[in-house]
């Protein structure tokens, strides 16, 4: 990506831990950077997967861990929710797989430079289906 390029931004919030859903009062942190769906070879599974990653738009580091297996599976004009899985190491070190699903939308522009974006997605926007 050129340097002058515009990049579109998301903001994105990680709805599980591990696999286990982060209760509403507890909710994960909220990330924003350059969003891309795409096929990539798994060397693990050793086949290609749909894979979401999220990474920061200026040195283009992993904001979270890619999605493997990505799927849209809700979206509005306002959200675009992706569930997949995540691999991560347990306590001895292996490499285990977890669910995981992102909330995300649009990034509005924060307030004054370098101020965090503040989510466009709200209370309201918890209930899918």
């Amino acid at each position: 990506m050129q340097k002058n390029s515009i990049q579109t931004l998301f903001t994105v919030q990680a709805q599980r831990h591990r696999g286990r859903p982060i209760s509403t009062g507890r909710r994960g942190g909220i990330y924003q950077g350059v969003l891309t769906i795409r096929d990539l070879k798994d060397p693990h599974l050793n086949r290609v997967a749909r894979c979401a990653e999220l990474a920061d738009p200026g040195n283009r580091l992993p904001l979270l861990p890619t999605l493997i297996d990505a799927q849209v599976v809700h979206m509005t004009p306002a959200i675009m929710v992706i569930s997949g899985w995540e691999r991560l190491p347990d306590n001895r070190g292996e490499m285990q797989g977890y669910q995981q699903t992102w909330w995300c939308s649009l990034a509005q522009p924060s307030a004054e430079p370098g101020q965090p974006a503040r989510p466009t997605f709200g209370p309201n926007e918890t209930r899918i289906g």
